[in-house]
């Protein structure tokens, strides 16, 4: 019979029932949901491979080395033995489905799936079959009576659905540089982005400027910048420490540059906040 596990953090587990794994290597082993108020918490590695549906709210997920901010309309996915560390925000709070799915770790069909490791977060449109997939199997798990095959038929209709582009939009690398940007503790260099992304600088500037309609020049200093303010108004820091900090290796061209930018120094700047 399938049961409810109720948790703290405003979760809802529905594990499945009887023992699908006899009839296939490929089912659907939990069903769960969570309505969280703002403080839920994972980090941990995860050992299983777990679908997300995001209905409202926004949150940070680090992954791989990499940080996404998945909000409603999003779905990720959650590869097994992998640190995982994610969380929603008390002004933003989650609400979300998901799915624990079975599957050999060697299996191909992984291979052919739209999310992956190194993309593991995709926007779904209205075009997309998976969000009616998950309700329907959400349905079904809440029922007493749900049967073996139904578990392994749910999971086939999910990965069919995840091997079909229609209606998915992987994160585009315009979004990755800027998240790589806004994430950074230092902001990165073009030549550190295009290393990172294994593509030239061209493309770069090319991808950004045609999804924001600026450079990623001009983001990146936008970014220095704010930051340099930042410091300026809230800390005491001498002025060359924040410009070292904030990417500025000169300090001649940080305060040429910065002159430039708001027509004074840095350290009028800084008095003048401070009156």
């Amino acid at each position: 019979m399938v049961h409810s596990n109720n948790n703290i953090d405003g979760q809802k587990i529905f594990p499945v029932a009887g023992n699908p794994e006899l009839i296939s290597e490929v089912y659907v082993k939990t069903y769960g949901k969570l309505k969280s108020q703002g403080n839920f918490r994972y980090d941990k590695i995860n050992m299983e491979l777990n679908l997300h549906l995001v209905h409202a709210g926004r949150g940070r997920l680090e992954y791989n080395d990499e940080t996404y901010y998945p909000e409603a309309g999003d779905l990720f996915m959650l590869f097994p033995r992998n640190r995982t560390s994610y969380h929603d925000f008390p002004e933003s709070p989650w609400h979300y489905s998901w799915l624990t799915l079975a599957i050999p770790e060697n299996s191909p069909l992984l291979s052919s799936l739209i999310v992956s490791q190194i993309n593991p977060i995709l926007k779904l449109d209205k075009n997309s079959l998976l969000p009616e997939i998950i309700r329907q199997t959400g349905k079904l798990f809440k029922t007493p009576n749900i049967l073996p095959v139904q578990a392994v038929k749910a999971a086939w209709e999910v990965f069919a659905a995840l091997t079909e582009k229609k209606g998915l939009t992987t994160i585009s690398l315009a979004e990755k540089i800027r998240n790589a940007v806004d994430t950074a503790e230092y902001p990165p260099e073009i030549n550190t982005l295009a290393d990172r992304f294994n593509v030239d600088r061209s493309t770069i500037y090319r991808a950004f400027k045609e999804k924001f309609g600026q450079s990623v020049k001009s983001y990146i200093d936008d970014t220095k910048f704010n930051n340099v303010c930042d410091l300026l108004n809230n800390t005491s820091y001498p002025i060359n420490q924040i410009a070292r900090y904030c990417g500025f290796d000169s300090p001649h061209y940080f305060a040429r540059a910065f002159k430039k930018r708001f027509g004074m120094k840095p350290s009028e700047f800084r008095g003048r906040e401070l009156r």
